[in-house]
């Protein structure tokens, strides 16, 4: 959790290589974590000014979007980052938030797939397509989904109780 020495680092990287891709999305991607959206979003971009095909930068945009309730604006940063990376699990599951919250619960389950595809160890879409199959009545694929979940994550109370619900 050095954050504010790793964003140290990354600036002398810039200082020196004004044009290093991977020194704007580092930082872009501490300030996501550190929720200052704002920020991720203004280096993701000034990647983005560098090249356009940029999976990374499309991600942290479409994910600050999504986390500052802009769900509209966050979905085709999202399927920008996925149609330059078409394997990026997480870019896929946070598609799926966003489609969860603009109720397109088809889709949102189409991505959660992906993602579980993709990176089989990525606890969220299992979480996610459990709540979607229990909304849609499929409480097998609900079960197994979160039974997936709660291997990862034994003792997560809240993965407890869905799959009492389901």
């Amino acid at each position: 959790k050095r954050f504010k020495e790793a964003i140290k680092i990354y600036e002398k990287i810039l200082k020196i290589d004004s044009k290093s891709i991977p020194a704007y999305i580092q930082m872009a991607s501490i300030y996501l974590r550190e929720k200052n959206f704002d920020k991720a979003m203004k280096l993701a971009k000034k990647s983005l000014l560098i090249k356009k095909e940029n999976p990374g930068a499309y991600f942290i945009i479409g994910a600050s979007l999504l986390a500052k309730g802009k769900v509209e604006e966050a979905i085709p940063n999202l399927q920008e980052a996925i149609k330059y990376n078409p394997t990026f699990a997480q870019a896929h599951y946070v598609l799926a938030i966003a489609f969860y919250n603009y109720k397109h619960f088809e889709q949102a389950i189409a991505e959660c797939e992906l993602a579980i595809r993709y990176n089989p160890k990525l606890i969220g879409p299992y979480v996610l397509s459990g709540i979607l199959y229990m909304r849609k009545k499929y409480y097998d694929n609900a079960i197994e989904n979160l039974k997936k979940a709660i291997k990862f994550s034994p003792f997560n109370p809240y993965f407890h109780n869905l799959l009492g619900i389901a």
